[in-house]
């Protein structure tokens, strides 16, 4: 393709995708990795044609940018300023992969109440903290006994807000990563409130898999804790005490 023709087509391209309809109504927040990949459904992955995008709703109030390779959309009638974005939807889409955890997921799930102003995102590299509005985004990485057996994405659901995809940890999962960092969750008391909320007896399993797979015996501890002050409530088997009782023995040998 020659150079006269390569032009042509990208300014068909941008004709088509300047409108902000096709891509700003259906993302209300996007990662630009999202972006590129909206790019190369229409037939090109060119830089220089997403960068002429992103100026061109930029320009014209229809973007703003929380943070570097982060977007969200400005809806028609509003003002920049104005926009309050879903925190769930900024939060997972960070960066590739994240994760919402701790207690804004606590609070997803139902086992602590809004308000809540700091999310915590879990991304395999560490995600830059940063600062929009009201609202505080802090990254971590995953625990340290995920990683090592390359098992990051355990006990993380897809859900749906506003028609975009939210990865989130699953309630068994958020509440022993708040055992193990009450920090990250309000502190310990706010955490034994998220406990005591904790009624499905079907997730019970779940809690005790991981409890025992991160092998700490703070949540070991934790979570033997809850299951034998509910034993009736959740459906306490002794099968779920021997299976902690073991793991707090695993664990003790490894920190021997």
């Amino acid at each position: 393709m020659n150079r006269l023709s390569y032009c042509l087509a990208i300014h068909a391209l941008l004709e088509t995708i300047m409108q902000p309809k096709n891509l700003l109504q259906r993302h209300p927040v996007f990662h630009v990795s999202e972006l590129n990949a909206y790019f190369s459904e229409h037939g090109t992955v060119n830089t220089s044609a997403r960068n002429a995008w992103l100026s061109y709703h930029k320009s014209r109030g229809r973007l703003i940018s929380p943070r570097k390779r982060l977007y969200v959309s400005v809806p028609p009638g509003r003002r920049p300023e104005e926009v309050q974005p879903d925190p769930y939807l900024m939060a997972s889409r960070m960066t590739p992969g994240a994760v919402v955890g701790y207690w804004a997921a606590l609070v997803f799930h139902g086992l602590a109440d809004p308000p809540f102003k700091v999310v915590t995102v879990i991304a395999e590299t560490r995600a830059v903290s940063f600062q929009f509005s009201e609202w505080m985004f802090k990254g971590v990485t995953p625990p340290t006994p995920l990683r090592v057996r390359n098992m990051e994405g355990y006990g993380v659901e897809n859900h749906m807000r506003s028609g975009l995809s939210v990865r989130v940890t699953s309630a068994p999962r958020t509440l022993v990563d708040a055992f193990c960092r009450p920090d990250l969750c309000g502190g310990l008391e706010a955490v034994e409130r998220s406990a005591e909320r904790f009624s499905d007896p079907l997730e019970v399993d779940a809690l005790v898999e991981y409890a025992a797979l991160l092998e700490s015996a703070t949540a070991i501890g934790r979570a033997a804790a809850l299951l034998e002050a509910r034993r009736k409530q959740l459906d306490v088997t002794p099968e779920h005490f021997e299976r902690l009782r073991a793991a707090r023995t695993q664990a003790a040998g490894g920190a021997g």
